[in-house]
């Protein structure tokens, strides 16, 4: 995808007030940040790990919240996986945008259950949504992986805790996010169908 996918999302926005114009800005901001940090990068399947933050962004960004949430969204794996900090984030964009950042970053020695709890009682559900399709996506491209091992743990780890986890919270009035949660597990058990 390229910058054109950014610009159609954009353009979604009623009218271009003065924030919005800001906020449109930063979006751009974001984008080629996130690009020029994960360059080089690609996923075990062999594709550019970009792809995968830009689908992650472009995915969670359907709300009215979507400026922010794209922002957070394509810059959900840049503290994890480069080496950017959150320090940086709070410089260069926002210190809200940073905290959703740090909360969807998975720091080392924090066990998955802790991390994943985190998500869940963040007091911005576009955290939540994030990490729901960052794990759909990340399931809909591991059978490309070529690694047996990790297929089977990924699987394992997303049967046994993340999606318990993600359950537990009070979903009645988030229909998304049910139907997401739901796309993970049925698309868990066709692999497991394929796979094992």
């Amino acid at each position: 995808m390229s910058n054109d996918t950014l610009r159609d999302l954009i353009e979604k926005e009623d009218g271009y007030a003065e924030q919005t114009i800001e906020i449109n800005e930063l979006m751009e901001v974001a984008y080629t940040f996130a690009k020029k940090h994960h360059e080089g990068q690609t996923r075990d399947e062999g594709t550019p790990y970009f792809n995968h933050v830009e689908r992650v962004a472009l995915m969670s960004s359907n709300n009215k919240n979507r400026e922010m949430t794209y922002i957070t969204a394509i810059l959900h794996d840049v503290v994890e996986d480069t080496d950017v900090t959150i320090d940086d984030i709070n410089n260069i964009f926002w210190n809200y945008i940073g905290m959703m950042v740090e909360t969807l970053t998975h720091y080392k020695g924090v066990s998955d259950e802790d991390y994943l709890k985190n998500i869940v009682h963040c007091k911005d559900f576009s955290v939540f949504k994030i990490k729901l399709c960052d794990r759909l996506d990340n399931i809909n491209s591991l059978l490309n992986c070529g690694n047996e091992k990790k297929i089977e743990r990924y699987i394992n780890e997303n049967r046994n805790i993340f999606l318990p986890i993600m359950q537990t919270h009070d979903l009645s009035q988030k229909k998304d996010f049910k139907d997401l949660i739901e796309k993970i597990r049925i698309n868990i058990e066709d692999i497991i169908t394929k796979k094992f």
